[in-house]
């Protein structure tokens, strides 16, 4: 097997909850798919999606991410990697409504020699998303 080769990675079910706090509304955070760049840089690419359950509260809002260093990745050897540039709502505020998707990426350093198994951090969340393996 050849693992972080240049090329798109595509996953489903790749996900986690946010609950936001004090309501009932809830945003799945996926990991749809990675795409290593030809210097072997890796960008994840992230949707967010809301589900408002009714308690007046109509929407979600994401935050921007420019310079939140609680978003980053880690892999199976303990390494660690921040993020070097996002874009889509990754870098915006936005408002989600119900059911409403938003896209965004965060490009990050090219893998270290031997890492196979990387996860997404959301700190400020509390939350990840594992299991994501770059092979062909």
């Amino acid at each position: 097997m050849a693992y972080n080769q240049p090329g798109a990675y595509v996953f489903a079910g790749r996900c986690t909850v946010i609950n936001v706090p004090g309501t009932s509304v809830t945003v799945d955070m996926c990991v749809v798919s990675v795409d290593v760049r030809e210097n072997g840089y890796m960008q994840f690419n992230i949707a967010w999606t809301a589900h408002v359950a009714g308690t007046g509260q109509d929407w979600a809002q994401k935050g921007s991410d420019v310079g939140n260093r609680n978003m980053n990745v880690t892999d199976n050897l303990g390494n660690r990697y921040d993020h070097v540039e996002l874009g889509g709502v990754a870098g915006e505020n936005v408002i989600l409504r119900d059911n409403e998707t938003g896209y965004g990426w965060y490009l990050f350093p090219a893998a270290y020699p031997g890492a196979t198994v990387f996860t997404f951090h959301d700190d400020d969340q509390h939350v990840a998303v594992g299991d994501i393996v770059l092979s062909r």
